[in-house]
């Protein structure tokens, strides 16, 4: 177990640090856009996010999907090949309808997720840029899925964090120096990808590497078969864009713009810490299916334990940290010193991240679960924390204690679907 363990920190490390690169291409834009716009532009990265969310959710359906299919047949060397080979065809299919969406139908998109004034004229430049550029983001998590289960997880932390630095200096240099705004931004994070896509490509020039392109029959059907065990991924971030849209229709009724931004900063945070538990996932994914492949369930056993303790500690230190800097950390995004912004960033921050050990059980268990094959416990927990539990909740909380009722409910639901993931992991353990 002492090797395995040693796999486990250094694929889990490496993972935790690529997804926490990932989620500062975001967080990078709304401090920027909350100096160079300010609570506008939060408010409008924020109405924009939903959509992001969807685009890298099919990015991570096909990624995860179709690759740890290909772990579990790694050692079928030309099966492997086509199961790439059909991943990436149905990416570029699917990332380019997302790319016309984008170009013919962005301000439709944001006027309908609730956009007007000058937060629609930002919205629409940032999510009409961002979809532009769809083929990259789609294409970067695929590259990054296959490359980390054909054992190579060092590279793939190599191109997040080159890519997410490149997206850093650019924001700046876009939208001070070449004052080009909002699209500033959200033209450096479009460009971010294609830089991870060319690191993570040096992959294919060492010997370590196991597969490549191959010409392949494809039919519609594979798809299905093939990404399904990718769909809670998808659930996963379909279920934050359920969340932002929802807490944004009830926010705006209640509050209105400056709550959104409140909002804004408050998902931005969450997307960077739940990043860490998706990293926990990740990392494990490889060694779970390769257990998993081989009949090897003691180990497998073993691996997810660690990860459920592992990110439950984590969870308990991050959420102390943010409690006792609630104040600084809004303050970073308030430049302008709004006081309602600062009162509604805090508050949120220390009742809604009470959520966070719930998260991290939730999180990783669905994630373990579509790495055994078990694509439909992975739906039921990601279905069960976006739409079936959290949106009653919303509703009811909110209606009875306004906007702090809307942050309880979070923590509510994901109180009550760590429960029912517990069940789940506990009853295949005793299986097993």
């Amino acid at each position: 177990m002492t090797k395995l363990k040693m796999r486990f920190f250094k694929y889990v490390s490496l993972s935790v640090l690529s997804t926490l690169s990932l989620s500062f291409y975001i967080l990078v834009d709304t401090y920027f856009i909350s100096v160079a716009e300010g609570s506008n532009g939060i408010a409008a990265l924020n109405i924009s996010l939903p959509v992001y969310g969807i685009l890298y959710g099919i990015g991570h359906m096909i990624g995860v999907g179709f690759s740890t299919r290909f772990k579990i047949r790694y050692d079928d060397y030309e099966e492997k090949c086509r199961i790439f080979s059909k991943g990436l065809f149905f990416a570029i299919l699917i990332s380019l309808l997302f790319m016309i969406m984008g170009i013919f139908f962005s301000h439709n998109i944001v006027y309908t997720l609730g956009a007007r004034g000058d937060v629609l004229r930002l919205s629409n430049i940032y999510l009409k840029t961002i979809l532009s550029f769809a083929p990259a983001f789609i294409l970067d998590c695929l590259l990054m899925s296959f490359i980390r289960n054909d054992r190579n997880p060092s590279i793939v932390t190599a191109a997040v964090v080159s890519s997410s630095i490149f997206n850093c200096i650019c924001d700046y240099i876009f939208m001070f120096p070449m004052k080009m705004g909002i699209f500033g931004a959200a033209f450096a994070t479009a460009l971010a990808p294609i830089v991870g896509i060319i690191v993570s490509s040096s992959h294919f020039f060492l010997k370590k590497n196991s597969f490549k392109l191959v010409q392949t029959r494809v039919r519609l059907r594979e798809f299905f078969h093939l990404s399904s065990l990718g769909i809670s991924s998808l659930v996963t971030n379909i279920s934050t864009s359920v969340v932002l849209i929802v807490f944004n229709f009830i926010i705006l009724k209640y509050v209105g713009d400056i709550g959104v931004a409140a909002y804004g900063i408050i998902a931005n945070m969450a997307d960077v810490t739940f990043s860490i538990f998706s990293g926990v996932g990740n990392g494990v994914q490889p060694l779970i299916s390769e257990n998993y492949g081989k009949n090897k369930f003691k180990e497998m056993i073993y691996v997810l334990k660690m990860a459920i303790v592992v990110s439950l500690i984590m969870a308990t230190v991050i959420y102390a940290l943010l409690y006792f800097n609630a104040v600084s950390l809004t303050g970073v995004f308030n430049s302008s010193g709004e006081e309602k912004l600062l009162f509604y960033g805090v508050q949120g921050i220390r009742v809604y991240f009470l959520a966070i050990p719930f998260i991290a059980i939730n999180i990783v268990t669905a994630l373990s679960m579509q790495a055994m094959e078990k694509p439909r416990l992975s739906f039921i927990i990601s279905i069960l924390r976006g739409i079936v539990v959290l949106i009653p909740s919303a509703i009811i909380f909110s209606n009875a204690f306004k906007i702090m009722g809307l942050w309880g409910s979070y923590v509510f639901t994901e109180f009550v679907v760590s429960a029912i993931s517990m069940i789940f992991m506990l009853k295949y353990v005793r299986v097993k």
